[in-house]
């Protein structure tokens, strides 16, 4: 013990010592005091039962004699001493800690003082035993060694339905077989790929500086900036895109954020390297991906498409581009451009005029609008007023909630205090007031004197005492004898008994130098135990009174012990009453501030309430209706103006938008009067060729005969990464029936290898397409999903049976590391300017939705046509509980729930039921309004999880309830109910994210996926018209903190600790709105948790 210590604790036995005369003066301790008047009931009951033949005024004598001598002094000393026992456990305690601190901190400077040595004796024996490892591994796998396998498989959709074919295929199997040969062909690929890349066979011999020295490659030149382009759309970016791609001669990168049209990009691309005499590969690791960009080739003769995929394959069945098309396809591309020169021939006169027509109408409406508009701004700004104000309000509630839910943890605490003391439970547990159980203990202990009660916990020794009835004191004191012999044996038993444990430490162990005693003792037990064997008379060991009472004191008092049991009663029922009164002072007080709050937020919400039907009332107006629907008709009929007469310059507004028609109309009067005579003579031509490639037996009869000569001239292939690069008649049946040779893809002369969706895709699997050019065109976005290792979540008894060699824990997670790394990413940060581009104009969604999704780009999106918010309304107005949730003119909401996220006992997966309940009745919301406005366009829904359990406990919610959807656009885009990863490369009209993480105890939780930024990225990005966000506000800001790379990889313009929820819910509240989980569910149903 330190210097420290002694001198606190003298200081404190000082205090304790000069005080003590004073407090045995006065003698005003209620404990001592108690403790007395049992004493002298003792004395009592003593002084007669020694003289029975006393008369009263001797025996008041005698015992008012022995009354003098009890030593008060004594009990007083007593109490210091326990006093001093307490505060010295007390500073022990704080000097262990501190110890331990020491400790801690020494073993850390030995550890690393001789770790190498260690380290080096551990290398040793473990080489060791790895050898005898392996030998015993060898010999049990030879002779003894059973390997079980279980498989797991999803049946079925995404949404898990599962149809009649599929039940029947499935009952009718008797048993699976895996099938892995598919799998270790895919391997032998990548093996092969990885060995011709070592070994040099690589058609571009610069590969490997393109790949992995990017920073040292020189600054190129994009081609000259008058291009003929075949896709008129083109924004000025996707334009520098397709001059960089097409003038780079080994590799380019195009950085494509969700929307941005990549796939315009890539068709553009391959429609410019056709005609400078390329062949290109498209590839990609889905067959979606590809279809796409076939979808989208410019209709021109010069391209010849082939989609190779082998005939047992079901895409096969949707492949518009197989070989045997090629004619098809061909007389496709050539006819579409003579119909439309024909058509634009013929319909001149009458689309001249409706042009006029239609162009007069848009500068007509807008001329009112402008002379209306202030009727608007003033409207717009009041609104805004209103808004700035409910915002305030429900900041306001906000803060009042976590108020409410603070006083609500307080009462609970308090609550359970209550039961525990009421309870006679003195354990100062986690969820009580633990500091007021000690002191209860404190004012308790000193009533039980050692030598008069039994020996155990006091909570316990409470719940005997006041748990014993007064017929049984009585009924179980007429057992006991004092006069017997076995009792003089049990009290003589009970005395050995405690001398024996006196001998043993904490752990129950005997002391070394207690050995011999204790052995002497225990044949002392022994015997007592024969002699109580062979005597008359019952055992008492099952009596209450021995749990309460020193079993000595209980015979040699028997007398008054049923007045000290009440005694005792009395003083722990007053001791117990003041703690539970003052409890019930601090609770009473809780509860008014509960009710307080409650009143403040219930004038707060009404004020919102007021302020929406204000609001609505603005909306309502039919001059501000008129007006605000002529902006909408204006923009919609400007977008149709474009699409109806081919116009496909993008503008940035009404006004500009107005302009490119106006000039239109002077081109096309100087277009038409310049190649009248021409188009005379070869207009009808036109037609007649149009007209007879496009018949049925034409096509026919020219497949037999042509399409050998075109599968020659074939200059775009499509396959997927992964797939093989041989194709015959064996595989691809149109092959075989058109007498064509077998085709390998690495023989074909394929210039150009253009691979979508990379950030996805794994080093490994892009390296086959690789391969195949001398330049390669790596297409996708960095910010959403990377690639993901299957075996990336083992357990540790995965690895038990495997060859540890070759697979084990630690190179596991380098597997895991190598191949889950963004390989385009990496390759994107380090590759010079001139050899890629990101695309920042977003085609996808409204503009409030892409705010929320810009952080992960610095901000650099922008809206890809003047239109696009008008295009992308979602015209819902949704009330629910007198509150306007859904507003035609906000795209993003977020609502906040309360309700604390679980998980199933078997699953590291989470699910929120609170969650699901609003996401689900925002469903039901959603598709009765749906229904109730058949005017409307429908649309389409989805719903991201960010975990596989909610997407279950939402269809579960969604099935039980009877929630319908067929109020929503369901036969092209079906309702998916999943998590992100099934959602990357989709969309839906309205998504609904479900966050789910919201734990009981946020600081020692690990937030998980949500600080994905990828993730995040996807699961924003996946909506065009309306995006709704469900979780815990608090949650989300307190632990949503990331560092985001920067976009291009520079450095120094990374965002560390980037408050990503908060930024992302300041973008909701200033573009949209943020809700309670109560403005969505049903006034009946009571807030969620609270």
């Amino acid at each position: 013990m330190n210097k420290e210590v002694k001198e606190k604790i003298d200081a404190y036995r000082k205090k304790l010592d000069d005080s003590l005369e004073q407090d045995v003066l006065e003698n005003k301790d209620k404990d001592i005091n108690g403790l007395i008047s049992i004493k002298k009931k003792q004395i009592e009951v003593s002084v007669k039962n020694n003289n029975k033949k006393a008369k009263d005024e001797k025996l008041k004598e005698l015992i008012e004699g022995e009354y003098s001598k009890v030593d008060v002094r004594a009990y007083y000393v007593a109490r210091n001493d326990n006093l001093l026992s307490e505060y010295i456990k007390v500073v022990e305690k704080d000097l262990k800690k501190l110890l331990m601190q020491y400790e801690s901190k020494k073993n850390s400077e030995f550890t690393n003082k001789y770790k190498d040595d260690v380290r080096n004796e551990k290398i040793s024996s473990k080489e060791e035993l790895d050898v005898k490892l392996k030998t015993d591994k060898e010999k049990a796998i030879e002779e003894e060694t059973i390997i079980r396998f279980s498989l797991y498989f999803r049946l079925g959709d995404t949404n898990n339905v599962i149809s009649d074919k599929q039940k029947k295929v499935v009952e009718a199997c008797e048993y699976i077989v895996y099938d892995n040969r598919a799998e270790k062909a895919k391997i032998a690929r990548q093996e092969t790929a990885l060995n011709n890349f070592y070994s040099g066979y690589v058609k571009n011999p610069y590969l490997s500086t393109y790949l992995f020295n990017p920073e040292k490659l020189d600054t190129i030149k994009a081609g000259p900036s008058d291009w003929l382009w075949y896709l008129d759309s083109l924004n000025e970016k996707q334009k520098e895109a397709v001059r960089k791609a097409v003038s780079s001669n080994g590799i380019f990168l195009l950085q494509g954020p969700p929307g941005t049209g990549k796939t315009q990009v890539i068709a553009e691309t391959v429609a410019q390297l056709i005609k400078k005499g390329k062949k290109v590969l498209i590839s990609s690791e889905t067959h979606k991906a590809i279809d796409n960009v076939f979808e989208r080739l410019p209709k021109i003769a010069e391209i010849v498409p082939i989609r190779l995929i082998p005939s047992n394959n079901d895409k096969k069945k949707e492949n518009e581009y197989d070989p045997k098309f090629l004619v098809d396809n061909f007389y496709l591309n050539v006819s579409s451009n003579m119909k439309k020169q024909v058509n634009r021939y013929k319909n001149f006169e009458k689309n001249k005029l409706e042009f006029a027509e239609n162009f007069d109408k848009l500068k007509l409406a807008k001329s009112k609008i402008e002379r209306s508009q202030k009727v608007l701004d003033k409207a717009n700004e009041d609104i805004k007023k209103f808004e700035e104000k409910a915002k305030d309000i429900t900041s306001q509630i906000s803060v009042l909630n976590d108020k409410k839910d603070l006083v609500r943890i307080d009462i609970d605490i308090f609550r359970r205090t209550k039961r525990h003391i009421e309870n006679d439970n003195l354990r100062p547990d986690e969820d009580v007031k633990a500091d007021l159980i000690v002191d209860l203990r404190k004012k308790l202990e000193p009533l039980f004197e050692k030598e008069v009660y039994a020996d155990c916990e006091l909570g316990q020794l409470l719940k005997n005492i006041n748990g014993i009835k007064n017929d049984e004191i009585e009924r179980e004191l007429a057992i006991i004898n004092p006069e017997s012999n076995r009792t003089a044996l049990e009290i003589k038993r009970r005395e050995v008994k405690a001398k024996m444990d006196a001998c043993k430490d904490e752990f129950d162990d005997i002391l070394p130098n207690k050995q011999e005693e204790y052995d002497s003792l225990r044949k002392q037990l022994i015997a007592i135990k024969k002699e109580m064997d062979s005597s008359e008379g019952s055992s008492n060991d099952d009596l209450k009174l021995n749990k309460i009472f020193n079993y000595s004191y209980l015979v040699a008092y028997i007398s008054i012990i049923q007045d000290t049991i009440r005694t005792v009663k009395d003083r722990i029922i007053e001791i117990k009453s003041a703690f539970i009164e003052l409890l019930n002072k601090d609770l009473r007080s809780l509860e008014e501030k509960q009710d307080s709050l409650d009143n403040d937020i219930s004038v707060l919400k009404q004020q919102i309430k007021n302020i929406n039907e204000s609001i609505i009332d603005i909306q309502e107006r039919n001059d501000v209706k008129d007006i605000q629907e002529a902006k909408y008709k204006l923009e919609n009929d400007l977008i149709k103006f474009f699409k109806d007469f081919e116009i496909a310059e993008p503008y940035k507004d009404v006004d500009e938008g107005l302009k490119i028609i106006k000039r239109k109309w002077s081109e096309l009067e100087d277009n038409f009067q310049v190649k009248e005579k021409e188009n005379k003579e070869k207009i009808p031509m036109y037609e007649k060729i149009a007209n007879y490639i496009t018949s049925e037996d034409v096509i026919e009869e020219d497949r037999k005969v042509f399409t050998r000569d075109l599968f020659g001239n074939a200059n775009v292939f499509g396959i997927t990464c992964t797939s093989n690069d041989r194709f015959s008649g064996r595989n691809v049946d149109a092959l075989s029936e058109y007498n064509i040779d077998e085709i390998d893809i690495k023989s074909v002369g394929i210039d150009v290898v253009i691979i979508d969706e990379v950030s996805k895709s794994s080093f490994i699997d892009l390296l086959i397409p690789i391969l195949y050019g001398k330049t390669v065109i790596l297409v996708g976005d960095h910010r959403q999903l990377p690639p993901m290792y299957e075996f990336s979540k083992l357990r540790d008894d995965d690895f038990e049976g495997l060859d540890d060699s070759i697979i084990n824990k630690e190179i596991n997670k380098e597997f895991t590391a190598l191949y889950e790394e963004c390989f385009f990413k990496t390759l994107f940060e380090k590759i010079p300017d001139s050899y890629k581009t990101m695309l920042v104009q977003q085609y996808r969604c409204h503009e409030h939705i892409m705010h929320v999704f810009n952080h992960f780009y610095k901000g650099e999106l922008k809206l890809g046509f003047a239109g696009q918010n008008n295009n992308k309304r979602h015209n819902v107005k949704l009330l629910s509980n007198g509150r306007n949730i859904i507003e035609p003119d906000k795209h993003i909401y977020f609502v906040n729930c309360k309700q604390n996220e679980t998980h199933e006992a078997d699953s590291t997966s989470m699910y929120n039921t609170g969650e699901a309940r609003v996401v689900v009745e925002l469903i039901r919301k959603l598709n009765t309004y749906f229904k109730s406005h058949p005017e409307l366009e429908k649309l389409s829904i989805g719903v991201i999880c960010t975990y596989g359990d909610q997407a279950r406990k939402v269809k579960e919610l969604l099935k039980s309830e009877k929630v319908k959807t067929d109020a929503f656009k369901t036969d092209v885009e079906k309702m998916i109910v999943s998590t992100v990863d099934d959602f990357q490369g989709d969309e839906r009209d309205i998504i609904i994210l479900s966050t789910v993480r919201n734990p009981e105890n946020p600081k020692r939780s690990d937030p998980g996926f949500i600080l994905a930024y990828q993730r995040i990225n996807v699961a924003l990005s996946r909506a065009r018209r309306m995006l709704v966000m469900v979780g815990n506000r608090k949650y989300l800001e307190e632990k949503g903190v990331i560092d985001l790379p920067d976009v291009y990889g520079r450095v120094g313009k990374e965002q560390r600790n980037f408050r990503v929820y908060e930024e992302i819910l300041s973008t909701i509240e200033r573009y949209g709105k943020v809700i309670e989980d109560i403005d969505v569910l049903d006034e009946k149903e009571t807030r969620i948790n609270g």
